[in-house]
């Protein structure tokens, strides 16, 4: 079981660098039991409009995203939650005529919720201990911490941004994926 990380998702779908586009390409088609993070999920989704410019829109993630259910698993939620923020999102496109917008980081905090949620659902179900609902709350707030530091360095301002954004934004990736590894481990089996 193997799983890739946002950044080879969005070079592979990046041409301004062939050399990584080709790798990336390469890793994921090699990829014959992977398995698709829903932290590298919605990160992606989020982060795809970097690639706007190029043509490059959030449908086309959609679909990849789609496109990698269908041979990979997916690793909390369930597709129940992952079909419901696509729900979400398409209700929030068609709300786009009267100048309501949800960005990226609106949207992947809808999925955060979701995992709320589904989270609560499998307490109310079988009862989490306390370690379980703890790494579950730091999961979605490292995850949370990920996406608002990627969003406020995507904002093209005239200043650059303090250190502490870079840094906490070097750090948070690897937190959310161990307390996921944790969280997974702690949950397996339910």
């Amino acid at each position: 079981m193997r799983a890739v990380d946002t950044n080879v998702l969005i070079y592979a779908h990046d041409p301004r660098d062939t050399t990584k586009q080709e790798i990336a390409i390469a890793l994921i088609e090699s990829l014959t039991n992977g398995v698709l993070l829903w932290q590298v999920a919605y990160e992606y989704l989020s982060a795809s409009h970097k690639l706007a410019a190029l043509g490059y829109n959030r449908e086309a993630a959609w679909q990849d995203i789609q496109d990698l259910r269908l041979v990979w698993r997916t690793i909390l939620p369930t597709w129940q939650v992952q079909d419901t923020a696509a729900d979400l999102l398409r209700w929030t496109r068609l709300q786009d005529n009267a100048q309501v917008r949800m960005r990226g980081p609106a949207a992947v905090m809808v999925a955060v919720v979701l995992l709320g949620v589904t989270v609560c659902r499998i307490n109310r179900a079988g009862a989490l201990s306390a370690i379980e609902l703890l790494v579950a709350i730091v999961t979605a707030l490292f995850f949370l911490g990920t996406i608002v530091t990627g969003g406020l360095l995507s904002i093209p301002i005239d200043k650059a941004m303090p250190v502490i954004v870079h840094k906490l934004h070097q750090v948070t990736p690897y937190l959310t994926v161990l307390s996921t590894a944790t969280a997974l481990y702690l949950l397996r089996g339910r």
